[in-house]
């Protein structure tokens, strides 16, 4: 199922890639969504994306998301995701809340958990 961008998931990703060093070009190698497609979103060209893509871009947007987004799409993703894609997320919000890994390491490991 296709996700619409509405005006609150547009801004969302656009503080998203401000808040990143590298900007598209990291959102992008975080969560495995082409560098052209991120740029596509924040520029409004594109406005759906697809279940995979949003799968892999909820994880990091979702501190940026509205309150109210937030327990709508967990409840979404869970309902709406093959089992891995769910335990992707868990591994994935596990390292963010890990305070033990420094940020790099954590962008790292999160971009390669997105390609897998």
């Amino acid at each position: 199922m296709n996700r619409t961008i509405d005006a609150a998931i547009l801004k969302a990703i656009r503080v998203l890639v401000n808040s990143k060093t590298g900007g598209q070009s990291e959102v992008a190698r975080l969560t495995g969504i082409t560098q052209k497609q991120v740029s596509n979103y924040v520029s409004g060209k594109t406005q759906r994306m697809s279940a995979q893509s949003w799968r892999r871009l909820y994880p990091v947007l979702k501190n940026f998301l509205p309150p109210e987004y937030i327990n709508q799409n967990d409840s979404l993703m869970q309902a709406s995701c093959r089992g891995d894609a769910v335990s992707r997320e868990h591994l994935i919000e596990t390292i963010l809340r890990n305070e033990e890994l420094d940020d790099r390491v954590k962008l790292r490991v999160i971009g390669i958990i997105n390609k897998a």
